[in-house]
């Protein structure tokens, strides 16, 4: 947790510098910086992802929000940290936070989790169209999905009913 409280105030640096920045004449560079604040973002996100984003009803709501708000921000500030190479590797992201829809204890927290959401798949578009349009075509097959799996309960329960 050391590391997560060094970045985060390197983060704030990196945002009150960059702000100043831009309300002076003269811009900043930052562009070493900001690579070895991805680094650090790739070493650290995984285990965030891991330790505070469980779906659950034992979840912590704040540690989760304000993950989720790191998120956000890495994906618009910090497109890198999540690509490798390759744009489809914040996939496995937006699946782990759209769980958090289904959870009652963040209904009053579903705009962080559209805004978390919304960042990373607007990532995924400006990078990957192919994987954009092939992660809704998958999400469309699974709803069909669910609503054959769902026919099936409710004939079954309607069996039962006398």
């Amino acid at each position: 947790m050391e590391e997560l409280s060094s970045i985060i105030h390197q983060l704030r640096e990196r945002i009150s510098s960059s702000s100043l920045a831009s309300s002076s004449s003269s811009p900043a560079n930052n562009g070493v910086d900001d690579d070895q604040l991805e680094n650090r973002f790739r070493s650290v996100l995984p285990n965030l992802l891991q330790t505070y984003v469980l779906p659950s009803s034992t979840a912590n709501e704040r540690e989760v929000i304000a993950v989720l708000k790191l998120l956000s921000h890495t994906a618009r500030n910090f497109p890198g940290v999540y690509f490798h190479g390759k744009a489809s590797a914040d996939i496995p992201v937006i699946c782990r936070v759209l769980p958090f829809f289904a959870e009652p204890e963040f209904r009053s927290r579903h705009g962080v989790i559209f805004e978390t959401v919304g960042s990373l798949l607007s990532l995924l578009l400006s990078e990957d169209r192919g994987a954009y349009r092939k992660f809704f075509l998958d999400a469309m097959v699974l709803v069909e999905d669910l609503l054959y799996v769902a026919s099936i309960f409710a004939d079954s329960v309607l069996e039962v009913l006398p």
